[in-house]
């Protein structure tokens, strides 16, 4: 049997959602500053150097790796 979600499952929904945004709201939270480590940052430079890509007259682009 298909479970249906009504209209005040919906509104019990919403008010949850937003009693917990109060609560946040009221707390003092620091969010961290997402940075990408050093090891990502490294590994997005050496693709970019190995990335090669020609014109072509047949194709748009020719796309390869050279490692």
């Amino acid at each position: 049997m298909a479970k249906t979600f009504t209209h005040e499952d919906y509104l019990r929904l919403k008010n949850e959602e937003e009693a917990l945004l109060g609560d946040l709201a009221t707390q003092n939270v620091t969010v961290k500053e997402l940075n990408p480590s050093q090891n990502t940052i490294d590994n997005i430079l050496n693709f970019s150097k190995a990335l090669s890509i020609k014109s072509s007259k047949y194709t748009d682009h020719i796309e390869s790796i050279l490692n």
